[in-house]
Formats: C-alpha cells, sequence, structure tokens
C-alpha cells in the first residue's frame, strides 16, 4: 500500500470514528513499534472532532504489552502503563501492533 493510500484510509478511518463515537474515547497505544500510525491517526481523529458539530471527548494513554521472559513466551500477555478499570463506561480504540514473520521490526 502506498504513502499516499494509507494517508487516506488512515484519514476516513479516523472520520468513521468520530461519526460513530458518542464519547468518551480512549485512544491507546501499545509500545513501542505502534506509536507512528498512533499518532496520525489521533491527529485525524482531532482534526475531525474540530470540524465536527458533536465533538467526541478524547483521551490518550500509552501501555506496553510483554509476553516474554529470556526469550521465552510465558503463554501470558502481561499490559503494563494504567488501570485498565479506568475504562469502564468508555468507548476504547485499542491500536495493537503485531510484528508478522517476515517483517522488519
Amino acid at each position: 500500500m502506498g504513502r499516499i493510500s494509507r494517508f487516506f484510509r488512515t484519514a476516513r478511518l479516523a472520520r468513521d470514528i468520530v461519526r460513530d463515537t458518542t464519547g468518551p474515547l480512549v485512544c491507546i497505544c501499545v509500545l513501542k513499534g505502534g506509536h507512528q500510525f498512533f499518532a496520525d491517526l489521533v491527529g485525524f481523529i482531532k482534526k475531525n472532532n474540530v470540524e465536527s458539530s458533536n465533538p467526541v471527548p478524547l483521551s490518550l494513554e500509552f501501555i506496553r504489552a510483554k509476553s516474554y521472559v529470556n526469550d521465552k513466551s510465558s503463554g501470558k500477555v502481561e499490559l503494563t502503563g494504567m488501570d485498565l478499570g479506568e475504562l469502564t463506561g468508555k468507548v476504547t480504540l485499542l491500536h495493537p501492533l503485531k510484528k508478522c514473520q517476515g517483517e522488519p521490526a
């Protein structure tokens, strides 16, 4: 997918999120690899919020996911960086980035 195509798809996704969300919206980025797409998407969400007649209250959070101990999978994913109980009653957008085999890190 080309850079321009990603740009327009991200912009359209942000528009749809603002249109379809009644809020408040908590956007959560799983660090480290997801930050660039997350920043682009949140930027478009903010732009759409400014232009919307019904803006969505927005907050940003960052978490880490860990499932490896000494180069071996523990079989359990541990999330750190926030209390997940804070998400009760809120619309949550979680951006995980999963590295697929054969893709550069």
